[in-house]
């Protein structure tokens, strides 16, 4: 590709015998074999993720030295900075396959906008390439190579080009003839939750906390003999979470076969992710006990709606109702108070600054760690990753706190 600041010589992918090299000469701009005068081009940042091509053919006294097009005549030759329609130097690269670019040009005028560059002499702007196109198809080279590139192209072996679809002896590689595509059977088992969550940082920060369990069931449904109506088969195939959950930007989780009217406390959403946040900052180091590579925890939360009824305390029913659907059925959901002396000990003194911490907070009610399945009962669907969570209850009866993992393969 093209970067600004570059040095570069600029190739058609097209035959060594068809004059493939984009060489600047006074008064026409053509592709042609080695020039001696010709030096090359200067990449310049336009804009926009645009470029500007100077010639440095020309020296700097000659103004009109940047390539420039014109779609509404289809031709291409060399303007000055101070050019009547400025847009016409402006040229968009876009990536094509093999290392190889286009060129777009930028002008506003109507007409053809693609650099193309014929086998014979000419270079001008086309319609954009149905499909691929040695003629639209250029390679950036950097112009301190010259010497080395030249060398070899005279001795004719053009290996410089390995890796943009062009053969040793300078013949690009036939271009595959677009077949039938290939039917396959849609994914039962979408493999993207991070990609429902969109750009809202809510929807993100709740699918980030849950990645673990969506990356356990990656082999999808495909990879295993299930019933028709069996769960494993259309959502959690290896994993305690269904790979077809989706997050809201209100805060809740939801299967994407599901519709939920949610609509929550004014203010509650915001109040969950400084709470999350700030459950986090307490836990500190400490991580989910119980098995093998636990993940550090991350803020999580699940925020209640106007009008629901305010739980009075975490228990499995509030869990797993709160996670609406998305755990694998029958899934075991144990509670258990991170203030109760018996957790402390079982746990360990580390946790036992946490549930100090946990005991004065105000804003946070009945804080308790949550453990969702176990390894013997998880054997009909091979999950390995289990979640671990800290959540507590605020006012309004949102589930709040941070989200971990542990592996128990």
């Amino acid at each position: 590709m093209l970067a600004p600041g570059e040095k570069v010589l600029l190739r058609r992918r097209g035959p060594r015998d068809s004059a493939p090299w984009l060489a600047a000469l006074t008064g026409l701009q053509a592709p042609r074999s080695w020039c001696d005068p010709d030096k090359g081009w200067r990449v310049h940042d336009a804009g926009g993720g645009a470029v500007m091509l100077e010639s440095l053919t020309f020296s700097k006294s000659k103004k009109a030295r940047f390539l420039y097009g014109d779609p509404a005549e289809k031709a291409v030759w060399y303007e000055s900075l101070q050019a009547e329609s400025p847009d016409g130097l402006r040229w968009r690269p876009h990536p094509a396959p093999a290392g190889t670019f286009l060129l777009e040009c930028l002008s506003k005028r109507p007409g053809p906008k693609w650099l193309a560059a014929t086998p014979t002499q000419w270079v001008q702007l086309t319609d954009r390439p149905d499909g691929r196109s040695m003629l639209h198809e250029f390679v950036a080279l950097p112009a301190a190579d010259r010497a080395t590139i030249e060398a070899a192209e005279e001795a004719g072996d053009y290996s410089f080009l390995a890796g943009h679809e062009i053969a040793p002896d300078g013949s690009p590689t036939e271009l595959a003839r677009p077949g039938k595509p290939k039917k396959t059977r849609p994914s039962l088992t979408p493999q993207s939750p991070r990609q429902r969550s969109g750009d809202d940082p809510v929807a993100q920060e709740l699918i980030a906390a849950l990645q673990p369990f969506f990356d356990d069931g990656e082999g999808g449904a495909e990879s295993s003999d299930y019933g028709r109506d069996d769960p494993r088969r259309i959502g959690w195939p290896h994993n305690l979470i269904s790979l077809a959950t989706v997050a809201t930007p209100t805060g809740i989780v939801r299967l994407s076969t599901s519709r939920a009217r949610h609509e929550p406390p004014r203010g509650e959403v915001a109040r969950c992710r400084r709470l999350a946040a700030e459950l986090v900052g307490a836990l500190g180091d400490l991580r989910p006990f119980g098995g093998d590579r636990p993940t550090p925890f991350r803020p999580f939360y699940l925020v209640a709606g106007k009008g629901d009824r305010v739980p009075e305390q975490v228990s499995p029913e509030v869990v797993r109702t709160a996670f609406r659907g998305t755990i694998f059925p029958d899934t075991p959901v144990e509670v258990r108070s991170i203030t109760d002396p018996e957790f402390i000990a079982q746990s360990g003194d580390a946790w036992a600054g946490f549930a100090a911490w946990a005991a004065g907070q105000t804003e946070l009610a009945q804080v308790a760690y949550v453990e969702v399945g176990y390894d013997a009962c998880q054997e009909p669907n091979y999950a390995a990753v289990f979640p671990r969570l800290v959540l507590g209850l605020t006012k309004a009866g949102s589930l709040v706190g941070a989200c971990g993992a542990i592996v128990q393969a």
